[in-house]
């Protein structure tokens, strides 16, 4: 594949996927703006506000938040939560995770926080 075929493919791939993302956050989202943008559970929640959880994909594990793929190119994890976050209408928590996180241990981690969302949201 050339690179012009290429860049066009990604372009246009990107474009579908924001475009579903933002109907996606437009029918769940009731408000216009995101509150706030985190990389972990904040230590002060406001239970009158909503919170989604962003989970970004296994090449992104590690210290570089931008991976290039070798056939899909750079994984934008920076630019997709800033999307995400500008076209929310909630708090976004996107944590960034380190390199060989455990699976058991982190779903354990992403457990706990959500039932302290629920506690304080009763």
């Amino acid at each position: 594949m050339g690179c012009n075929t290429y860049l066009a493919s990604s372009v246009k791939v990107g474009r579908v996927l924001k475009i579903i993302l933002s109907i996606f956050l437009v029918s769940v989202s009731p408000t216009i703006a995101a509150l706030d943008l985190f990389d972990a559970l904040p230590d002060k929640i406001n239970a009158d506000e909503r919170y989604v959880f962003y989970s970004h994909g296994l090449i992104v594990e590690g210290q570089n938040a931008r991976p290039v793929h070798p056939e899909f190119g750079t994984y934008e994890f920076p630019l997709i939560a800033q999307e995400i976050f500008e076209t929310g209408g909630f708090n976004l928590i996107a944590h960034h995770r380190q390199a060989s996180t455990d699976p058991e241990a982190y779903a354990s981690m992403l457990a706990q926080w959500v039932r302290r969302l629920i506690e304080i949201n009763g």
